[in-house]
């Protein structure tokens, strides 16, 4: 039986064992996991991502792969987007869970708007995409999917994510480790207001990784 105290335990063991992402991440900003008075406590909100490869898997597996579990008060694993020219791109899903509808309770909303500004054929599943909000890690529910498939063709791709609600913010730190001129809008961004990011990797030295929370 999955339990909220065997997801943690499961979140603890894999920041531990992955190299490199806990002395990235402590090099981000900091938060507090006592929620203040008034605050929504999110201690028992989870994050759920799914990061996978649709072709050549390197362009998408250099960081966090498969489904990424992450406490919501946590800067999540970051995921690396590298691709270009090799066979297909990087797909993407993302969702919430809320065990104590604090989430719900609060009027809190999350929707990436993926869309493309060059050509289309790179940014595939284009539009709003709700996050959904759901109970526990068994019946979690999450966004179709998008594919990054970005390479030498004109543009790229825009995530763009918008909170409803006025009580708890998204944060999404965003960089890169070669050439950051494939990563349009680097650094930590908070929503409200809103958080646009691009990707245009192509051919170019390294990628683009992105890094996200609650708080």
């Amino acid at each position: 039986m999955i339990t909220f105290k065997n997801i943690r335990a499961a979140i603890h063991a894999a920041s531990v064992a992955t190299t490199g992402i806990a002395s990235l991440l402590a090099g981000l900003p900091a938060l507090a996991q006592q929620p203040g008075a008034g605050a929504v406590d999110l201690r028992n909100v989870l994050i759920v991502q799914e990061f996978v490869g649709t072709g050549d898997i390197s362009q998408c597996n250099e960081s966090a792969y498969g489904q990424i579990v992450s406490a919501a008060t946590n800067w999540s694993p970051p995921i690396k987007i590298d691709t270009d020219g090799r066979l297909g791109g990087c797909q993407y899903r993302i969702g919430i869970i809320d065990p104590d509808r604090t989430l719900r309770g609060s009027g809190f909303g999350l929707t990436m708007l993926f869309i493309a500004d060059g050509d289309p054929a790179q940014c595939g599943g284009q539009g709003p995409h709700p996050v959904p909000i759901s109970d526990s890690l068994d019946s979690v529910e999450m966004t179709l999917p998008i594919v990054m498939d970005m390479d030498d063709r004109v543009g790229g791709c825009v995530q763009r994510w918008s909170v409803t609600g006025s009580r708890v913010s998204f944060d999404l730190t965003f960089y890169g480790d070669g050439d950051i001129g494939q990563c349009g809008n680097v650094g930590t961004q908070s929503a409200p207001p809103d958080i646009s990011i691009k990707l245009d990797t192509d051919s170019r030295p390294g990628g683009c990784l992105q890094t996200l929370r609650l708080r």
